[in-house]
């Protein structure tokens, strides 16, 4: 079992981490698939008022859809991340510009379908010391080879 032993700063930002290592795993388990279902209303027997609101509700529903990873992204990383991820990441894209680059939205898809872990355990050892237990099978960290 691998881990990684981190210190908790701010309490909030370990409560944002743990809706981000919840979702991680959430993703990995078998036959995973989001919800797609959109919100169902009993349109007749609404008033003006109400019909307004749902077709708002329901036009959020449609963007959501139309590029959903976005819509979870902007919702797990809130602005502070985006903002530390940007800054990181500033020197590389510099670098790398007429390849690609290097941005949030890339980094959180990773993190959903491309970072070979399975995420085990999330947990306080004290009120400043966290702990992510994860296992691999890809090299240099074990599997077959």
């Amino acid at each position: 079992m691998l881990y990684i032993k981190f210190n908790i700063e701010d309490r909030y930002k370990f409560e944002d981490f743990k809706k981000i290592y919840k979702h991680m795993v959430m993703v990995r388990q078998p036959d995973f698939k989001f919800d797609d279902k959109g919100p169902d209303f009993d349109w007749d027997s609404m008033t003006e008022e109400e019909v307004d609101i749902a077709l708002i509700e329901l036009n959020n529903f449609l963007d959501q859809q139309a590029e959903p990873e976005k819509y979870r992204c902007k919702e797990l990383f809130l602005s502070y991340v985006n903002e530390y991820i940007k800054d990181f990441f500033k020197e590389e894209n510099n670098n790398i510009e007429q390849l690609g680059n290097l941005d949030t939205l890339s980094i959180f898809n990773y993190l959903e379908y491309g970072f070979e872990v399975d995420m085990s355990n999330l947990k306080k050892i004290n009120q400043d010391t966290g702990i992510v237990e994860f296992s691999t099978g890809n090299y240099p960290f074990g599997g077959l080879d």
